[in-house]
């Protein structure tokens, strides 16, 4: 349903196997769309974007439903959180938001393009871009600012990176590629149909 988020907290036996998943839904956002969602490394703060909320919502413990900062964003597209514990945010126009713990401050990255998509590395230290004229961008999430140009690609609307920060896995309209970031290499490509998102 529009607005529901889902929360699974894991029970995991001896054996490996799933004991039990039991969802618990958060309050819900009304009639937006929620576009992202994100985990923080700990798993103690989920962070949730969605289309025409304003601000994204932070959710901890006793703490539903805080706006995050104030009144600078219309929609988020896509949200992630850094190894240091600030979030990453992309929305509809060219620009990237960052905010720190407490989460009570953006700070406006501006840019030239759009975002279509962000990636991370498990650890949350390797960052990937992708905008809305088929580039990649590859960088730390310590230096925001100082992307590199990964690849061009037609059709190209999401990736991820690994924890290397050299292979980076993309998703166009029609294939799945993985590239070596720093060679700019193609190593691999597999036909696909409709791919809307990928993740190493």
């Amino acid at each position: 349903p529009e607005g529901l988020v889902r929360v699974f907290p894991r029970s995991w036996g001896d054996d490996g196997a799933v004991k039990g998943v039991h969802g618990v839904d958060l309050p819900s956002l009304g009639s937006t769309v929620v576009k992202s969602v994100a985990f923080s490394s700990d798993g103690g703060t989920l962070a949730i974007g969605a289309m025409a909320m304003g601000n994204p919502r932070i959710a901890q413990a006793e703490d539903w439903g805080r706006a995050l900062g104030a009144g600078a964003l219309d929609s988020v597209r896509r949200l992630l959180y850094l190894a240091d514990g600030r979030l990453l945010m992309a929305g509809y126009i060219p620009a990237l938001w960052l905010a720190a713990p407490p989460y009570d401050r953006l700070i406006t990255v501006p840019l030239e393009v759009t975002i279509e998509d962000l990636g991370a590395s498990a650890d949350g230290v390797w960052v990937l871009l992708v905008d809305d004229h088929g580039q990649a961008w590859r960088g730390r999430g310590s230096a925001i600012a100082d992307m590199l140009l990964v690849v061009a690609r037609p059709g190209l609307i999401a990736g991820d990176i690994h924890a290397d920060g050299r292979l980076v896995l993309l998703g166009l309209e029609d294939a799945v590629e993985v590239w070596d970031a720093v060679a700019g290499r193609r190593l691999h490509r597999w036909p696909a149909h409709n791919v809307r998102d990928v993740a190493l």
